[in-house]
């Protein structure tokens, strides 16, 4: 009984969580998410002129395909722009052909064609096809490092690849979408772009009820006269090495600076030697920065 009331009740859940993301992706400027998340909401109006089972049918073959339509197109910066427009219209024609194929016999016969005897999806023909899509995506999202899409997109499926077809429409996509957006804007405030290193509120925020530590900034002289584009790939060269040979410092990034807080001034000798003995290559020329650890104090990051 239990768990026919949770079945039940995760067709609600799922509205809710499309609202919140709908919300949050408006809020993060976050298009692709907006328009992935508005599909999966407008599908519901399926279920309002054909039954369950019905429209069932239609949505699970026609979910996949706006999934990754609205994934692969452009993605604008702001919701609100007129290249967004056709996105809508994608949305419109897909709900118009709901309309008239939900009921259509024929189309209902072939999608609920048996190709697995021994499997229960809902559609075994949709199932093909959301497989199909599933390959090429995750090619695109491991291409384009988007590999959270190809999980939401997964999410937006489970209920067609277990056959739940007796309860209302629900997904995951929508909440792992919250959690994502959640997740991102973490990183964003409290880790740095460039070097994917913890930043300055990170650092204000450790030292809080810290004692006995020394703060020294990793200074490197070059970065700051060179090009701005030659500075960047040097920075997240170094922060990558910070990364892989000191997982045990507390490292932070600040500007084109790198801060380590230490108990033991025997840890910066180990920085020194590393680095004096470190060349970095940019345009297949060997480059050599030189390099300064300054000692600062906490009351300059207030």
């Amino acid at each position: 009984m239990s768990s026919l009331l949770f079945l039940n009740s995760l067709a609600m859940l799922s509205f809710v969580f499309e609202l919140f993301a709908l919300f949050l992706s408006f809020y993060f400027k976050n298009s692709r998410i907006f328009f992935i998340t508005l599909a999966l909401l407008c599908m519901r109006f399926v279920y309002v002129y054909a039954s369950l089972y019905q429209a069932h049918l239609f949505v699970c073959l026609f979910v996949p395909f706006v999934f990754v339509l609205f994934a692969l197109l452009p993605a604008s910066n702001l919701v609100l722009e007129k290249r967004n427009l056709s996105k809508i219209a994608i949305l419109i024609f897909v709900l118009i052909l709901g309309f008239f194929l939900s009921k259509n016999t024929n189309f209902n016969a072939a999608l609920s064609t048996k190709l697995f005897e021994n499997l229960d999806f809902v559609s075994d023909i949709a199932f093909v096809f959301f497989l199909v899509l599933f390959v090429f995506f995750l090619i695109w999202c491991v291409l384009k490092a988007q590999i959270y899409l190809s999980v939401a997109f997964v999410l937006s499926f489970v209920q067609f690849l277990f056959g739940l077809d007796a309860y209302p429409f629900f997904e995951f996509a929508s909440l792992f979408f919250v959690l994502y957006m959640f997740y991102h804007s973490y990183k964003i405030m409290y880790f740095d772009l460039v070097t994917k290193l913890p930043n300055q509120k990170s650092l204000k925020r450790y030292l809080i009820g810290l004692e006995n530590y020394q703060i020294f900034i990793l200074h490197f002289n070059e970065l700051e006269v060179m090009q701005e584009k030659y500075a960047l790939i040097l920075l997240k060269a170094i922060a990558k090495l910070l990364r892989k040979n000191f997982k045990n410092y507390k490292i932070f990034s600040i500007d084109k600076d790198f801060v380590f807080v230490v108990n033991d001034e025997l840890e910066l000798k180990q920085i020194e030697l590393f680095f004096s003995q470190v060349s970095f290559k940019l345009e297949n020329e060997k480059v050599i920065l030189s390099f300064a650890l300054i000692e600062f104090e906490f009351k300059n990051f207030i």
